[in-house]
């Protein structure tokens, strides 16, 4: 079946993934009744142009419709030698490849989890996660990457902590297309086969090629690492569970990430949005007035001007220093204004520590079921309040 799958390749390359009603009639008929049976391919849109099937010199000919006896319609095609050649629906039938049908098979070979979803049309599909060493992987299928619009396609994928994987049919698309992190790249050309009316891909590939990418450090004992929608978590040796995203969680990796140093809530706050409060305007606890207001409002019309100028031009590295430079602003605007866009008043301290102490405290009680050690361990090691400190009896190593 090599030289059927090599057919679903090259056709998943193309941005109309259509196989012509003569491309596919060549095909041998033991390959076409198996790409139709695993639904690798299905009945496209008719053709409205066809192959003269009546000459061996081949000609192309727009189909004719005519009305014909009881209500019906006859079909045919001119031709040079035949004057008319009487044709069928079956002559004018496309064949679509299915690429859902694809990424369905990646998730069912691979035992994903979560459902299949599409990110942008067909051209990029969620397949679900990977479990790899107590490390949560996301995996993708995309297809024409290639294609002079195939940036676009390959930006939709969403950044991770972890490489996500991406399949395709049979083309790398090159390096700049891609957002950093870069993925792991794998052309399923090569590693897969048909099987009892079933496309089945090759899992080894896809763990020997994790295994040169990531850092996979088995069974961690202290493990508190976020992997996209989720945070995989391991204390003491209790193996890896997985605990949904939250603002607390974020609190606590970077208090992890510190023992024994006092944090304010502020810096809690905004080092959460990747910025600390000094970084950009040197102060903290300032109370925003007009002028600087305006110079947010300048600064960041600037930015979005040339946002609109590199992503026009594809040019991802300033898109990336400039979208990093605008989250920034915001982090920044959001320390020091409320929520009605007023400049926060220094009395907005205590509703600081509140907020971030409220969300510790939620994500520490969330392993009360599953990790009841760590929520203990947490509960006496956290000081809390305007400054928060994490005292652990002794210094854990912590993979963060």
């Amino acid at each position: 079946m090599t030289n059927a799958l090599d057919i679903l390749w090259a056709t998943l390359e193309a941005v109309e993934p259509v196989l012509t009603p003569d491309a596919w009639r060549r095909l041998p008929t033991e390959s076409r009744s198996v790409l139709a049976a695993s639904k690798l391919f299905v009945p496209g849109p008719p053709a409205h142009r066809i192959r003269c099937p009546a000459c061996v010199t081949p000609h192309m000919a727009p189909i004719i419709a005519r009305p014909g006896p009881a209500g019906s319609t006859r079909l045919f095609v001119k031709c040079p030698r035949e004057a008319r050649v009487p044709i069928t629906e079956a002559h004018r039938q496309t064949w679509r490849g299915n690429a859902r049908s694809v990424a369905q098979s990646i998730a069912a070979s691979l035992n994903l989890m979560g459902g299949i979803r599409a990110r942008r049309s067909d051209r990029v599909i969620d397949c679900g996660n990977l479990e790899s060493h107590g490390q949560r992987v996301s995996v993708y299928f995309a297809r024409a990457l290639c294609r002079r619009d195939g940036h676009r396609y390959a930006q939709a994928i969403p950044r991770s902590p972890l490489p996500s994987v991406v399949f395709v049919p049979s083309e790398i698309p090159p390096d700049d297309i891609w957002l950093e992190p870069k993925p792991l790249v794998l052309a399923l050309s090569g590693n897969c086969e048909l099987s009892d009316e079933a496309l089945v891909v090759n899992g080894r590939i896809v763990e020997q090629s994790l295994a040169q990418r990531v850092d996979v450090r088995r069974d961690p004992q202290y493990l508190f690492r976020r992997a996209g929608d989720y945070w995989d978590v391991s204390f003491n040796g209790s193996g890896v569970i997985h605990i949904d995203h939250s603002v607390g969680m974020t609190y606590l990796a970077l208090l992890l990430a510190a023992p024994y140093r006092d944090v304010a809530a502020l810096d809690l706050l905004v080092a959460r949005a990747g910025v600390h409060p000094d970084t950009i305007w040197g102060g903290a606890g300032e109370i925003a007035d007009e002028e600087f207001l305006r110079q947010i409002r300048v600064r960041y019309s600037d930015l979005q001007t040339r946002k609109d100028e590199a992503t026009k031009h594809h040019d991802l590295g300033t898109l990336h220093r400039v979208q990093q430079e605008m989250d920034q602003l915001a982090a920044e605007l959001g320390r020091r204004m409320d929520r009605r866009g007023k400049p926060r008043k220094q009395t907005d301290a205590e509703t600081v520590r509140k907020a971030v102490s409220n969300a510790v405290s939620r994500a520490i009680d969330g392993f009360k079921d599953h990790l009841p050690a760590l929520r203990l361990h947490l509960t006496g090691a956290i000081k809390s309040g305007t400054v928060f400190t994490y005292l652990p009896e002794k210094e854990l190593d912590w993979s963060l």
